[in-house]
């Protein structure tokens, strides 16, 4: 399976404005530009486990290969800004296989030797996992990570889920999720 994605206009001027603010962040003409991912899945891989490739094609250079492990599906790549450090990071969503769709995310950062190496992303705090049971669902909105998921109560089937929906925001560190409520 080969797809292209391409970051959004509006995630590419969020980055770039987030960049021109007074909080110590680099320069706009420092920050990496954009390339262009295409996610390759090896053909006659299971599609519950297997292996990933991200092609990462730089507007002014050679394309670089990322290479990873997925437990079940792969669902977006995204080029972000998630440390606000004005180089951009590969992130790569996915749902494991069964009936939790559990979400899992890959962080890729690039060394200044030209290598790409995973990073560690933050999983739920503690208050946030209860009634967590997978079925999350990850998207990147004007450079911001967002994750959301149903809130399961104790008698509730995985099916039905009878909590509501928790959504989180991933902070400008990088370090945690937070609220995306605010409260």
């Amino acid at each position: 399976m080969k797809r292209t994605l391409s970051p959004r206009p509006a995630d590419l001027l969020a980055l770039a404005a987030s960049l021109a603010l007074p909080c110590g962040c680099h320069p706009a003409a420092e920050v990496e530009a954009a390339p262009q991912l295409e996610l390759r899945i090896p053909a006659g891989e299971a599609a519950s486990i297997g292996s990933y490739a991200v092609i990462v094609r730089w507007p002014d250079g050679p394309a670089d290969r990322i290479a990873g492990e997925r437990d079940g599906s792969v669902n977006a790549v995204w080029f972000t800004d998630l440390d606000q450090d004005g180089r951009g990071e590969v992130v790569v969503s996915m749902s494991s296989a069964g009936s939790g769709s559990y979400g899992q995310l890959q962080g890729w950062r690039r060394g200044e030797d030209g290598l790409w190496r995973l990073i560690e992303l933050p999983g739920l705090d503690p208050d946030q996992a209860v009634g967590y049971r997978g079925h999350d669902r990850f998207e990147l909105v004007d450079g911001v990570l967002r994750r959301e998921f149903p809130v399961f109560l104790e008698p509730d089937a995985n099916a039905a889920p009878t909590g509501g929906t928790r959504r989180l925001v991933l902070a400008a560190t990088g370090a945690r999720w937070s609220d995306a409520t605010g409260g």
